[in-house]
């Protein structure tokens, strides 16, 4: 979505001020890269951006023979692999249900996109670029 404000004018390069030690050192590197275009800074992380961490079992992935992923694609290629070994691939600990919440935001985000959070989103039309009152 960024490329697109990129190339329609309607966001400004803030390339100086990501480069500023004040504002670079408050990010992951990782974190401040989803704003670059084309090597240029266009959109910086708020406050609220964390993150998504996956902690991973070293000794299940030994069991079926299998090293970390890299990308999402290789992450879900093991779910075969794991269920068919009798491994449940996901858990989310504890027994309050708010632990889940942000996977499914997250996950509704990047699988979905943007048509996904529009339907999801009570403050969110359905029609892009209207919002609902």
């Amino acid at each position: 979505m960024l490329k697109s404000y990129v190339a329609a004018g309607a966001v400004e390069d803030l390339s100086d001020l990501a480069a500023d030690p004040a504002v670079k050192d408050r990010f992951l590197p990782s974190i401040a890269a989803v704003g670059k275009v084309d090597g240029k800074t266009y959109a910086v992380p708020n406050n609220g951006v964390k993150p998504v961490v996956v902690y991973y079992n070293k000794d299940l992935f030994a069991k079926i023979g299998a090293q970390p992923p890299k990308t999402w694609n290789e992450l879900m290629a093991l779910v075969p692999k794991f269920t068919g070994a009798g491994i449940a691939p996901f858990t989310v600990s504890g027994q309050a249900k708010w632990p889940l919440l942000p996977w499914l935001a997250y996950l509704i985000d990047r699988i979905g996109g943007p048509p996904a959070s529009w339907t999801t989103s009570p403050r969110v039309s359905r029609t892009p670029g209207r919002t609902r009152r």
